[in-house]
């Protein structure tokens, strides 16, 4: 049990990072849960989390804006006092073949993965 210890999880609305966030809340930790678009899937995180006796709280941020990101975890910081822990578990993908793709897909995915926040 790690009462008194703060994480903040990137990407916690997908299932990697809603997961990774569900351990360290059942393990005790305070989580800070990121997400970007999916709401409905960080609540519902959110929700299981505090079903299984854990704390948390959801932040929205756009990660390929740095500026956005640095406030959150500022955000964070003042509400909790202490980030002991970060996950990065962010990341996009196409459901597409490469060749169905397009240009604007490609560069958003190259964008979020590889040079976001």
């Amino acid at each position: 049990m790690k009462t008194g210890s703060n994480v903040m999880v990137f990407g916690g609305s997908g299932v990697i990072g809603g997961a990774i966030a569900r351990v360290f809340g059942g393990q005790g930790w305070t989580v800070g849960l990121h997400y970007h678009q999916h709401q409905t899937a960080a609540k519902k995180t959110v929700a299981d989390i505090k079903k299984a006796g854990g704390a948390s709280h959801l932040y929205q941020a756009d990660i390929t804006d740095s500026s956005q990101i640095q406030t959150l975890v500022q955000r964070f910081i003042e509400s909790h006092f202490s980030l002991n822990v970060l996950v990065w578990a962010v990341g996009v993908g196409s459901s597409k073949l490469a060749i169905q793709t397009s240009p604007q897909d490609w560069s958003r995915t190259l964008h979020t993965n590889l040079t976001g926040a």
